[in-house]
């Protein structure tokens, strides 16, 4: 019976204290989260937010905002590019496919980027020694001076690289091609488009 006793003693100082801490928090003025005044609810007057929703309709900074005119005016100008952009079909397509013919001793260079696909005869890679040109249908780096294959296409990584034909071929070769290029004769002199 004793320790009942003791317990209940106990229990009824536990309770006690967490009551006291309890009322010292609200007598503190800290109020509870969610609580109408406290950070996650403030109490603003209708005449505030009046203010504020007519501030914005004419167009000025609201909140606190560091947003100023010049960077709205800059985020408008560049939305404005974008949206030309989207209209004229993208970036891509401003470069339309060409079909070259080539001639006996004649080089096509491209910008990197470039796209080349030998659609007729024998046509050769041309590119540095050490890198080559990436057949993007074999998923391979063709080196210099290997025969390309027909219908492959074909990714220019770097300008001054791209595909020839050899000095003695009896034929024209054709050549589809999307990007920038320069066709060069076999003197090394830019051939006219």
């Amino acid at each position: 019976m004793r320790w009942g006793k003791v317990a209940a003693a106990v229990a009824a100082i536990g309770c006690g204290v967490w009551v006291g801490s309890m009322l010292t928090t609200f007598a503190s003025g800290i109020p509870a989260a969610g609580q109408p005044g406290s950070s996650e609810d403030p109490v603003v007057t209708k005449s505030y937010v009046d203010e504020q929703i007519q501030r914005a309709l004419n167009g000025e900074a609201v909140g606190g905002s560091n947003t100023t005119n010049a960077t709205i005016e800059e985020l408008k100008r560049r939305i404005a590019e974008l949206e030309e952009q989207l209209a004229n079909g993208g970036a891509s397509a401003s470069v339309p496919y060409a079909v070259v013919r080539l001639k006996a001793g004649h080089m096509l260079l491209g910008d990197t980027g470039t796209e080349f696909i030998v659609r007729t005869g024998q046509a050769y890679v041309h590119s540095t020694p050490e890198n080559g040109v990436p057949d993007v249908t074999d998923g391979v780096d063709l080196k210099l001076d290997t025969l390309i294959p027909k219908n492959h296409l074909l990714m220019i990584p770097r300008e001054g690289r791209g595909v020839k034909v050899k000095a003695d071929y009896p034929n024209d070769v054709y050549v589809t091609i999307k990007g920038k290029y320069v066709e060069v004769d076999a003197k090394g002199n830019e051939v006219s488009q």
